[in-house]
């Protein structure tokens, strides 16, 4: 769910949630005269957005280009419930009747149907690797992906369900489709909105989880929080004032009563911490301060993914990377393999080696718009292979 901007990770989806050294890039430190020189940008949902969408133009080698040896349609999936519209893209196999669709769902952060990201577009990737080989996919842009990111964030987690299901229903009187076996693939918060489905709708019949977390977002937060600090070679009374203050506002969010009440809670909090020294930016204040009362975060911080994993019987694949550094395998993976292990046959709970948050292949922690690949080939042919077992 989150990127840590400590390391210089240009994914913004997966950041917003807690305090990084702002100076810090790789595994660097910034010293002036010998002094660790520390300065902390704790940034806004809508800021990090912003750079999100930096160097879409850079031409990833993983990206499909045509022709294409399957059917590709523009759908429209109507979400009547809150009177949305969607657009899409379903890719089918050419002349097969009964094949497997799956619904990709994308992680925190408004994204269109590719999950675009500085150039990568993992969900094409996705869609393309698997309908080559016989597997429908459909995608499909958020809700509200292209409005003001403060409109995006009056979304919750629990509208994103809505449109899931609305793309399940779409699927089942889609005449090519309406046949087949509907599963899906969540990506970070996706996983959670996909947990969220088949939890409670039979008509779903297999889930992937990818970096998905298993734990509640201040517990996944801190200990991601904590790795950054580690990488980026924080000192150590400095990453436990840090992780002490998170702990705290994950605290005023998780006891949030109105708005107004939380953000004067921000605001003492920040103060007590940081006022009078050179860690004092007014931008980082104002942020986290206008952020407590965003109702996709306060939700998030809240929802505990492990309700829905329990009730959850169908087949799961669920993999976190080994350099996932904002959905850290151990902690997360501990909770999947306590509810999905043994419950079905097909379960299958893993660590991939050589994977980060993104989807990449890469040998350690490393930016994200560095790595060329788009999303590792050994987790493409993981989704299909066990697939196959379905």
């Amino acid at each position: 769910m989150l990127r840590a901007i400590a390391l210089g990770l240009r994914h913004i989806r997966h950041s917003q949630n807690v305090v990084y050294p702002r100076n810090v890039i790789g595994n660097n430190r910034q010293n002036t005269n010998g002094t660790f020189v520390m300065k902390y940008k704790q940034l806004l949902i809508l800021v990090l957005l912003i750079s999100l969408n930096a160097c879409t133009s850079i031409h990833r080698i993983q990206t499909p280009s045509p022709p294409f040896n399957y059917d590709v349609a523009e759908v429209t999936v109507e979400n009547c419930t809150d009177n949305i519209m969607l657009n899409g893209i379903l890719t089918t196999p050419l002349d097969t009747k009964d094949f497997p669709v799956v619904i990709l769902v994308s992680g925190s952060g408004p994204h269109n149907y590719d999950e675009e990201w500085s150039g990568h577009k993992p969900f094409w990737v996705i869609a393309d690797y698997l309908t080559k080989r016989g597997i429908g996919v459909l995608r499909m842009n958020d809700r509200d992906f292209d409005k003001d990111p403060i409109d995006f964030y009056q979304n919750t987690t629990a509208d994103f369900t809505k449109d899931v299901l609305s793309a399940v229903k779409f699927l089942q009187n889609f005449e090519k489709t309406k046949n087949s076996s509907i599963g899906l693939l969540g990506h970070s918060e996706g996983g959670i909105v996909c947990s969220m489905v088949a939890a409670e709708n039979p008509d779903i019949s297999f889930l992937i989880l990818l970096g998905t977390p298993g734990v509640t977002m201040d517990k996944f937060n801190i200990s991601a929080a904590e790795l950054s600090y580690q990488i980026a070679g924080t000192p150590e009374d400095v990453m436990q004032n840090l992780l002490k203050f998170n702990q705290e506002y994950f605290e005023i969010v998780n006891n949030y009563k109105t708005d107004t009440e939380a953000k004067k809670q921000v605001e003492a909090l920040y103060d007590t911490y940081f006022k009078n020294t050179d860690m004092y930016d007014k931008s980082d204040r104002y942020n986290l301060i206008s952020r407590v009362a965003l109702p996709w975060y306060r939700y998030m911080y809240q929802n505990d993914p492990a309700v829905y994993f329990n009730r959850i019987n169908i087949p799961v694949l669920a993999i976190i990377g080994e350099f996932d550094s904002q959905v850290t395998p151990e902690m997360n993976l501990q909770v999947a393999a306590r509810f999905f292990n043994g419950k079905n046959e097909l379960n299958k709970i893993m660590e991939m080696k050589n994977l980060n948050h993104m989807l990449q292949p890469t040998d350690r922690y490393k930016d994200y718009s560095l790595i060329n690949e788009t999303v590792s080939t050994e987790l493409l042919n993981e989704i299909f292979i066990w697939m196959q077992t379905l």
